[in-house]
């Protein structure tokens, strides 16, 4: 498979590396998630949340699901809902109202696209 154009291109004008993997689309999300700059990130974090429908992701799902860090998931989801008023990026990803346990038992917001509000 070819390089993919990012649909949230804004740092360096990057795409997602070519990868290798031998599962489904989660398998392939973290191949592409391995040195990918934020922009690509945001891309495959949001193709994750869509890719759920109404059962969405948290951020610690989204962390476990690709190995992320806190702080990186949790950035790019920021971004993804529109709050990081320097990318000047509409809200593709919402709070849907209702909240999961993480690993640690807190609770998390679930995150959805917009037709699964």
């Amino acid at each position: 498979m070819g390089q993919q154009a990012s649909m949230f291109d804004d740092d360096d004008g990057s795409t997602l590396p070519p990868h290798s993997y031998d599962g489904g689309d989660a398998s392939r999300w973290a191949a592409q998630m391995a040195g990918a700059g934020a922009a690509a990130q945001r891309t495959i974090i949001f193709e994750f949340i869509h890719s759920r429908g109404r059962t969405g992701a948290t951020c610690d799902e989204v962390e476990v699901a690709f190995g992320m860090l806190h702080q990186a998931a949790s950035a790019r989801i920021y971004e993804l809902r529109g709050k990081y008023r320097k990318l000047k990026m509409p809200a593709v990803v919402f709070q849907s109202g209702r909240f999961r346990p993480t690993r640690r038992g807190s609770p998390a917001n679930v995150n959805v696209t917009k037709e699964f509000v």
